[in-house]
């Protein structure tokens, strides 16, 4: 029986390895001194460029939202990286599914190739003239415009849990960061085009994790919910968060009938009117022309 031998490398991991192993013409067989630091260069830009239509307080502003944005996601991703898919918060946005699409999309998010997006705050295609729309993706989806809406109604993530806001009461997009996820997701080098809409309200967001797990990893919204409920429990609440109460009615025999129900508690009760919130309705448009209210 051989004992193992300690060989010190140059990153001051221990490594072992069987003293049969080592001979003259073995490359660890002077310890660290031949091993050669090696360094990953990663040369794809994840840095999104700012239009020159964009004035300076609007620059300082989205250039605070986009930290957030990743920030966002990175507290996310984390979460799923600790405590897996058995977790009850994971399992309640995505049911039964695996984590690695959430890993993907929240990772793709913060580190994917930004060659080429462009945020903008020039009214593009007249959308923002109403004082109703934050953005407009018409152009092209990867060239998003933000109206003045964006900057007056979205909300920074230091008030986080804060002026009356819950997961399950609140819009997806009440924060700005949780806003540019939702644009992120729609520009084909970050979702792929496989992110999508696949359920709107917070309760068809649960309801998708029940039927059909496999798409509540893929949907927008349902990334935005988790990503908040998250970041609330960690960050802005840490410890409680501020979900809300809701109960969902389970739809166990088809869209025309409803099973038992399910509560999800949390600090406040559940206003139905999912689309509206402290800031009032706001909607942006698709590319496709679709109009979209959050």
């Amino acid at each position: 029986m051989f004992l193992a031998k300690r060989v010190t490398v140059y990153n001051r991991v221990p490594v072992f390895q069987s003293p049969r192993l080592t001979s003259a013409a073995h490359p660890l067989s002077d310890g660290s001194k031949q091993l050669v630091s090696r360094e990953l260069k990663y040369d794809v830009p994840t840095i999104v460029t700012i239009h020159e239509s964009c004035n300076a307080t609007e620059r300082r502003q989205l250039t605070k939202a986009l930290r957030e944005t990743y920030e966002l996601a990175t507290v996310a991703r984390d979460y799923v990286l600790k405590n897996g898919h058995d977790d009850k918060l994971f399992k309640t946005y995505f049911g039964t599914a695996q984590p690695y699409p959430v890993l993907g999309a929240n990772e793709q998010l913060i580190s994917g190739n930004k060659t080429g997006i462009l945020f903008r705050c020039d009214n593009i295609d007249g959308k923002c003239k109403g004082g109703t729309d934050t953005g407009v993706a018409r152009m092209l989806l990867w060239r998003p415009s933000f109206a003045p809406l964006s900057y007056e109604g979205r909300k920074p993530l230091e008030q986080f849990c804060a002026l009356g806001y819950t997961v399950t009461n609140s819009s997806p997009s009440y924060y700005f960061a949780a806003d540019l996820m939702h644009r992120f997701y729609h520009i084909p080098t970050i979702g792929n085009g496989i992110i999508g809409h696949y359920a709107d309200s917070y309760e068809e967001c649960l309801q998708l994790a029940i039927d059909h797990p496999e798409n509540a990893t893929y949907n927008t919204h349902s990334l935005q919910y988790f990503a908040a409920d998250v970041y609330a429990r960690v960050i802005g609440n840490p410890g409680e968060g501020c979900t809300g109460n809701f109960t969902l009615h389970l739809n166990t025999m088809g869209s025309t009938s409803t099973g038992d129900s399910k509560t999800y508690s949390g600090e406040t009760t559940h206003n139905d009117k999912t689309t509206s919130n402290s800031n009032g309705q706001h909607c942006h448009t698709h590319a496709n022309g679709e109009v979209h209210c959050d």
